[in-house]
């Protein structure tokens, strides 16, 4: 019998934003409740440029360093969030970011990249749910505001508002679409 210890770690990003936070309090309860080790490497976004005003972000390149640590460190396996991580980069960017993270497996949240396993979220039912709701209710004049259209989840949320309103014989004019910032600032 194996009695070895599993090492993980877990790659988040801005460990206060709530997703990032309960992302380590569910992976925290699953390392309990296996008997394994836990590690979380709390960086920032990768490629992030914000406003410095409102984001500290002039020196977060060093938080993200604790990402290679990560990749060094010969972990059992990594639990990465690059859709939040790497939310500013596109598939390739993605790919590349844990395609550095070493030889260890390597589970994406978030971020479904050819070659990783990956933790997605349900983009579509609720959106529909939501425009079913709207509809009972005898709205025809639904709008939606998005984040930014190269951030694949909010492109997947688009077109199921698109879907929930073709169900319903309802068009979606341009003018009902507003892009926005996805963070605590908007």
């Amino acid at each position: 019998m194996n009695d070895r210890r599993y090492r993980a770690a877990l790659l988040v990003a801005a460990i206060t934003d709530p997703f990032s936070h309960d992302l380590v309090i569910g992976a925290m309860e699953a390392a309990e409740r296996l008997g394994m080790d836990l590690t979380v490497f709390p960086g920032k976004y990768i490629g992030a440029d914000f406003d410095h005003h409102v984001w500290d972000t002039d020196y977060e390149y060093q938080y993200n360093v604790l990402f290679s640590y990560a990749a060094a460190a010969k972990f059992d396996y990594i639990i990465a969030a690059a859709g939040t991580i790497c939310f500013l980069h596109d598939y390739e960017g993605k790919k590349r970011f844990l395609d550095s993270l070493g030889d260890a497996p390597v589970l994406s949240v978030a971020a479904e990249i050819e070659g990783y396993d990956h933790l997605d979220f349900d983009n579509r039912s609720g959106i529909i749910a939501v425009v079913d709701e709207l509809v009972s209710q005898g709205r025809r004049h639904i709008a939606i505001m998005t984040g930014d259209l190269d951030n694949a989840q909010c492109v997947l949320r688009l077109s199921a508002f698109r879907e929930g309103l073709a169900k319903h014989g309802i068009e979606l004019p341009d003018r009902y679409i507003m892009q926005s910032e996805i963070n605590e600032f908007c």
